[in-house]
């Protein structure tokens, strides 16, 4: 199993390693651990550094949004591999990385 990291370089949070089915849970409590740290504001993820990923990345990056939001932050995604912006894409849920398509349902 290949475990998902999260390093702090320069303020923005880079994550690396795989997200799948057997990482996801993990990743997750330590990218909230990272907003609940960091308090109200933006809090940037890169996620550039991601080896390998399965659709389990696309519920990840939905619950750290939502999250941030309960928390009075908002979590920034970059470096996005093509796979998980077309599962994105391909699902309906393109208001993860882009908040202001987010349904006002979800708020």
């Amino acid at each position: 199993m290949d475990e998902a990291r999260v390093i702090e370089h320069d303020g923005v949070y880079a994550v690396s390693g795989a997200i799948t089915f057997d990482t996801v849970s993990s990743l997750y409590r330590q990218l909230v651990q990272v907003i609940e740290n960091q308090g109200a504001g933006p809090v940037t993820f890169d996620f550039g550094g991601v080896i390998r990923s399965d659709s389990s990345a696309v519920a990840l990056l939905a619950g750290v949004r939502l999250s941030a939001l309960k928390l009075g932050a908002t979590a920034i995604f970059s470096g996005l591999s093509h796979g998980i912006s077309s599962l994105m894409s391909l699902y309906g849920v393109d208001w993860i990385v882009e908040p202001d398509q987010m349904p006002a349902t979800m708020i």
